[in-house]
């Protein structure tokens, strides 16, 4: 693992988004937020800290896994269990976009900070 001081922020990133997003609803209740925070936010949110931890520790699973249990609390104290398939959804999400980081790091490493071959 190159760094992971970027995984351990990208995970306390997506606990930290878990968790508040759901409080938010809770302020406001309304189905349409509840869903639309499953089906569009945690895993845009998901999206976003996986690129970034495959740009700066390169294709690591560990970010993937800690993406889906960090939504277990969240799971329990304001959803229910009937959302479980949706840590599969959020570990592929974490999965393909350290993926999408890790090449895109990968083809960057080989050029100049102005884009040309070294």
């Amino acid at each position: 693992m190159k760094n992971p001081k970027a995984v351990i922020d990208c995970c306390f990133i997506t606990l930290t988004i878990y968790i508040a997003i759901p409080i938010i609803g809770l302020l406001f209740p309304n189905n349409l937020y509840l869903s639309t925070s499953l089906l569009l936010i945690f895993p845009i949110a998901c999206l976003c800290c996986g690129i970034y931890c495959g740009l700066k520790s390169g294709f690591q699973l560990y970010y993937s896994l800690f993406a889906a249990l960090l939504f277990l609390p969240s799971m329990y104290f304001f959803y229910d269990m009937s959302i479980w398939p949706m840590l599969v959804l959020y570990f592929s999400a974490a999965t393909i976009s350290c993926a999408v980081g890790y090449f895109v790091a990968k083809k960057r490493s080989g050029r100049r900070s102005n884009g040309r071959l070294k």
